[in-house]
């Protein structure tokens, strides 16, 4: 059912693969330029229900041919998912979007963060290849929050805050995996390398002139949880790869007083997962 849920308001957020934003990168004998994609027909779906569409071929376009000290790469050459910087692109559409009707939650500016290039071991494009990963490195870009806000997080009954620039981590030196700093610091127990940021995570910052919202996603989120969460009043971030809207959690983090569910329900999913949204024939 693609219908709003209650005074919610449903937005599918649609990721291109790297591809779709690069052609240039595939042998002339392959590319078919067609209109008819599998994007464009989930799209045209999407957009026929009451559900809101945020495509982000465009601006993913035009950022990669941006000049000057804002053209970082959107991907990288040993890794499947986009950089940070591709990321930040995206999260800046989403954001822009929701300030329309919440000028509060625009996106924070590029320069309030710390651009880092780190030369990390090859991703998982060398794993699959049956690549030894540490033989093969790229630089790579990290944003860090120059600004430091406290956001409370939820775990059951127990409520702690911390800092936004701690929601995520990456797994060690020279490893550009992102791993949820949460889970790692409480499953002490548990090898904190196989803990990555992809579980479901829950944030109440007391901000009430920002809007709240239920997030479903893939891998495409992971590097955008920080930004995300932390312009929001009330958000929910699920686990990676749940799609289906929970009416429960919807109620649960309604924002204002009298608001009887979140301001927006947020599904962000890449082109090669929009199968698990749409039936493809």
């Amino acid at each position: 059912n693609l219908a709003n849920r209650g005074d919610a308001e449903l937005v599918y957020v649609l990721v291109p693969n790297e591809v779709s934003v690069y052609p240039e990168l595939l042998p002339e004998d392959v590319v078919r330029e067609t209109n008819n994609t599998r994007f464009s027909q989930v799209k045209d779906v999407l957009e026929a229900s009451n559900a809101s569409v945020i495509d982000l071929t465009d601006a993913l376009v035009a950022a990669k041919g941006a000049e000057g000290e804002e053209n970082y790469p959107l991907y990288y050459d040993t890794y499947s998912q986009w950089s940070e910087y591709g990321a930040y692109v995206a999260y800046t559409e989403i954001m822009n979007y929701v300030a329309q009707k919440f000028p509060a939650a625009a996106p924070r500016a590029l320069g309030e963060f710390d651009i880092k290039e780190v030369e990390a071991d090859g991703g998982d494009l060398a794993y699959f290849l049956g690549l030894d990963r540490e033989f093969f490195s790229e630089t790579v870009i990290d944003l860090v929050p120059k600004f430091d806000l406290n956001i409370g997080d939820i775990k059951g009954d127990e409520e702690e805050t911390f800092v936004i620039g701690e929601l995520k981590q990456y797994g060690g030196e020279n490893d550009y995996r992102i791993y949820n700093a949460y889970y790692r610091s409480k499953l002490s127990s548990v090898d904190p390398e196989v803990v990555p940021a992809d579980g479901k995570v829950y944030f109440r910052t007391g901000r009430t002139e920002l809007p709240s919202a239920v997030i479903y996603r893939d891998e495409a989120s992971i590097p955008m949880i920080d930004f995300l969460a932390e312009r929001f009043n009330n958000v929910l971030i699920d686990s990676v790869g749940n799609y289906s809207v929970n009416m429960t959690n919807v109620e649960k983090f309604a924002g204002t007083e009298g608001n009887t569910s979140v301001d927006y329900v947020f599904v962000i999913i890449s082109e090669s997962n929009l199968g698990n949204i749409v039936p493809l024939g």
